[in-house]
């Protein structure tokens, strides 16, 4: 998990390796180039599985995709220390109090094997 700081967004919360996806980019595509530049490590397709959808309504309508990589080349290393305090692994039982919330949410619906949730929605 990273630890979130001097974005304008969920500062000084903790949260996993993301972003947003760019234009022509699959969502397996995306959480490859964004491991790459966040944490500096190289994985392939082949070892992701897509665990969660989350059909989340903020300001905007979001569709995030939770992914586990559990095998990758190179050395975890912060990569964006103007955006990220701190990177850790955390038990999913023992995530911190200060963790975004729609990741906690998140990880309890993995934690669950429920593969899809939504949140914010009023109906």
């Amino acid at each position: 998990m990273s630890l979130r700081k001097n974005t304008g967004y969920e500062d000084h919360k903790w949260s996993l390796i993301c972003g947003n996806q760019e234009n022509n980019e699959s969502a397996l595509y995306t959480a490859i180039r964004e491991a790459r530049e966040e944490i500096g490590i190289n994985i392939n397709t082949c070892d992701l599985q897509v665990l969660h959808i989350m059909h989340r309504k903020t300001s905007r309508e979001n569709i995030d995709v939770f992914i586990q990589c559990k095998k990758w080349d190179g050395i975890i290393k912060n990569k964006e220390p103007q955006k990220c305090e701190s990177l850790r692994f955390y038990e999913i039982d023992k995530l911190p109090i200060n963790t975004v919330e729609y990741i906690a949410d998140a990880l309890r619906s993995i934690k669950q094997l429920q593969f899809y949730s939504e949140k914010g929605w009023s109906i």
